[in-house]
């Protein structure tokens, strides 16, 4: 599964541009983390976008939305009748509530929160050294001309640099999700046909009654997806669990 293309930026009226970071960019964090928290492996609909740029115009930080939509996401799907598909919309009151807290409280603050900053980036380092000393374990153990070994020289690649772009943890997060999809896709790709069968047919089983509401499209983004988080309970080298800190 791909995911839906970001929102760039350019393509939509925005009047007020208060964030530091471009629509697409920061659109690209939230959905990454959104799709990670679904149960279905749709893309963002039209009214998900719309509620990304309202909180890109308002100037939310990226990490104060990628935190409440990770924490309230997660209380959602624990009750007893979730919202299906965790609409952006069941979260937007969160988000906001949260982010007009924080400009309130940026009025007037002159703090120098250098030693703060600092400590996070000392233990963010240790979390990535650890994910970084586990891919070149992994790729030592992987067949050099097997495409999933491919992916894990990029990922190593491109780990190497997330260290110097100093993200904070919860982009940190949606990053590390978007290296996990690629891997896990390049397994999945790497699936003998016969096991993609069974995988298939367990989780259209588990579905159940669910599958006769979804469209065609819908459905096997959801089975495909669905089936990488099999492939990842049995080798958890991206699980989050692994390195994200609620």
């Amino acid at each position: 599964m791909q995911l839906s293309a970001p929102l760039q930026e350019g393509s939509l009226p925005v009047s007020r541009v208060r964030s530091d970071l471009g629509l697409g960019h920061y659109a690209a964090h939230i959905q990454e983390l959104v799709l990670y928290l679904r149960d279905e492996g749709h893309v963002l609909s039209s009214m998900d976008q719309h509620i990304i740029e309202g909180w890109w115009e308002a100037g939310y930080p990226l990490d104060l939305v990628l935190r409440v939509v990770h924490e309230r996401g997660l209380r959602l799907k624990a009750r007893k009748n979730p919202p299906r598909g965790l609409p952006l919309r069941s979260l937007r009151r969160y988000v906001d509530k949260e982010g007009q807290r924080a400009a309130a409280r940026a009025v007037g603050e002159h703090r120098d929160d250098a030693a703060v900053e600092a400590a996070e980036a000392g233990r963010l380092s240790v979390v990535l050294s650890g994910i970084e000393a586990d891919l070149a374990d992994a790729l030592a153990l992987t067949g050099q001309q097997e495409p999933v070994a491919i992916v894990l020289e990029q990922l190593v690649q491109e780990l190497s640099g997330l260290a110097a772009a100093r993200l904070a943890e919860p982009a940190l997060f949606s990053t590390l999700l978007s290296f996990g999809r690629r891997y896990y896709e390049a397994l999945w790709q790497a699936c003998p046909e016969e096991q993609r069968r069974r995988l298939r047919q367990e989780v259209l089983d588990e579905l159940g009654e669910a599958v006769g509401s979804m469209s065609l499209d819908a459905l096997e983004e959801t089975l495909e997806e669905l089936c990488r988080r099999r492939l990842r309970a049995g080798d958890p080298l991206f699980d989050p669990d692994r390195y994200w800190r609620v």
